[in-house]
């Protein structure tokens, strides 16, 4: 059981693992960005998807097809910068974040991998195998959004730093004012929705930092634990507290367990 104090210091570590990786060395005096520091923060996004039963595989390709929506690629080939969504709401009809769900019907938010995972702590594992094994086409979906834009040469080091920095601030707000004691599933499904799609925004510009840094993050083993005991999300050795907790209706949840 997860409840939103955890899932707040969760956030502090996501946000104190890119303070690593923004060390003025990396970007200043071009210095090697260790995969680890990246693969950490990467493995707390995932837990933290995980906690909500969320693919993390899943969740990113919605949010980069929404993106594609925000984003008209024609207009945005025409302008000089790289501008706010919000220039292109007359073409695209999208005034906020808010008129996009990253799921159609935001009460089934539940996205089960291929097989069904019924602890959170198995669907973290599986996550982290299924992110390596789709990192290179989640990369090219990066790479091909950005430069069917003109945008790619614009990713430079600084703005792809200032940007994961803007997204934290967004990320940190979803879960800013919510009670504590709160279990991480009764928090509104528009809090869910905003905090799947703000973890989503990190990772790709984190994917923007791997393409302009030529590093491979590896997740599949990493283990947090031996990194020290930094608070957060802890998964319990004992799965009957492990269940994965989600917003899925129950007549969903019961046809998921029989695998049907």
């Amino acid at each position: 059981m997860t409840y939103v104090k955890e899932a707040q210091e969760e956030v502090l570590t996501i946000a104190t693992g890119l303070s690593q990786i923004m060390l003025p060395s990396h970007w200043k005096n071009n210095e090697t960005l260790k995969t680890h520091d990246i693969s950490s923060v990467l493995c707390s996004i995932i837990k933290m998807w995980s906690v909500l039963g969320l693919s993390a595989v899943e969740v990113l390709t919605l949010k980069l097809a929404i993106n594609n929506r925000k984003y008209p690629k024609t207009s945005c080939e025409k302008d000089t910068t790289i501008q706010r969504y919000t220039k292109y709401t007359a073409e695209t009809g999208i005034k906020k974040d808010s008129d996009v769900l990253l799921f159609e019907n935001i009460n089934t938010m539940m996205i089960p991998l291929k097989g069904f995972y019924t602890h959170a702590s198995a669907l973290y594992e599986g996550n982290k195998i299924a992110f390596d094994s789709n990192f290179n086409n989640l990369m090219e979906q990066v790479r091909s959004f950005a430069t069917e834009r003109n945008w790619i040469s614009k990713y430079t080091d600084e703005s792809i730093y200032l940007s994961l920095l803007s997204e934290m601030g967004e990320l940190s707000s979803v879960l800013q004012w919510v009670p504590q004691n709160m279990r991480i599933n009764d928090i509104t499904v528009h809090q869910k929705d905003g905090l799947a799609r703000e973890l989503a925004d990190v990772v790709i510009y984190l994917l923007h930092l791997c393409r302009t840094k030529n590093v491979t993050p590896v997740l599949s083993g990493e283990d947090m634990k031996k990194h020290g005991n930094h608070g957060g999300i802890a998964f319990s050795s004992t799965l009957e507290s492990d269940n994965l907790e989600t917003s899925v209706s129950e007549p969903v949840a019961k046809r998921l367990r029989h695998g049907e």
